[in-house]
């Protein structure tokens, strides 16, 4: 049996609307996030980035200057399995959301943690 399907699968909200950084899920000494599925909505031009920790963006899959919303938007990326997971962050590290203007930003993402 394969570590991800002992490991129990989580959810977080996302609910923004300011320019700033975003703790989105805390870290746990040792541990990574493995974002596997997330639905945003964007209600207005936006560049969001995934940052592992303080400083250190995530660019497993995600560009490294983040994703630009010119405009509103629905942004969807569907599950995946565990080893395809779309960011990961370092271990320890919280998983934070750093957004360019005060378009709102919500919607839910799904992880592991381990």
């Amino acid at each position: 049996m394969s570590v991800a399907s002992q490991a129990q699968k989580f959810f977080a909200e996302v609910n923004t609307s300011s320019a700033a950084t975003h703790k989105i899920v805390a870290g746990i000494t040792g541990r990574q996030i493995y974002i596997v599925a997330m639905t945003l909505l964007i209600n207005g031009a936006n560049v969001l980035t995934w940052e592992s920790g303080q400083n250190s963006p995530v660019t497993d899959l995600i560009p490294a200057s983040g994703f630009n919303f010119g405009a509103a938007a629905q942004f969807i990326l569907p599950l995946r399995g565990y080893k395809d997971a779309y960011v990961i962050t370092n271990a320890g590290d919280d998983l934070n959301l750093i957004t360019s203007t005060g378009a709102q930003v919500s919607g839910t993402i799904e992880y592991y943690q381990q």
